[in-house]
């Protein structure tokens, strides 16, 4: 029976409602932006004039907290695990970290901000739990040893995590 020692949250679609706020800063949905064939310079530029920063929080954060508490209680270490590729990494990771300080109302045990949502599958272990929205981050880190949960809304999240701490 192995316990379950650190629980990852991702950050965007998870926390930050990027599908949400991008088209009031940008202009531009998600969609049209993942169909630009300069994406990456183009993302750049966004980053360099502070998108992160301007992220609204999820509708239901306030849930989600609720299941990092949970986690707490248990002595479960809460993380963020998020991603911010590799267009002005630096200024990408600063800006998150500083949105998590601003928006989430909890202290978060560790923040990792890794280039590429696959890199994240270099956290995995039969000990950790990645709550992710997207399955480009969730299947390597599955395979990779680690528990998974898709995230689609945080009262499904918070019932997932029980059925994982409980089996373990």
């Amino acid at each position: 029976m192995t316990k379950i020692k650190e629980l990852f949250f991702d950050s965007d679609g998870v926390m930050a409602d990027f599908v949400g706020s991008v088209p009031s800063i940008t202009g531009m949905t998600a969609a049209e932006i993942d169909k630009l064939p300069n994406k990456g310079e183009w993302l750049g530029e966004q980053i360099a004039k502070g998108m992160f920063l301007k992220f609204k929080p999820m509708k239901d954060l306030k849930g989600l907290i609720e299941v990092m508490k949970m986690a707490r209680e248990q002595g479960i270490k809460v993380s963020v695990l998020s991603s911010a590729g590799y267009e002005h990494f630096e200024r990408a990771k600063a800006d998150k970290i500083k949105w998590f300080k601003r928006e989430v109302n909890f202290k978060f045990d560790r923040v990792i901000i890794v280039p590429k949502s696959t890199d994240k599958a270099k956290y995995a272990s039969p000990e950790t739990i990645l709550v992710d929205d997207r399955l480009k981050a969730i299947n390597p880190f599955k395979a990779a040893g680690g528990n998974t949960i898709h995230h689609t809304k945080a009262h499904k999240t918070a019932i997932e995590f029980m059925k994982i701490v409980n089996a373990k």
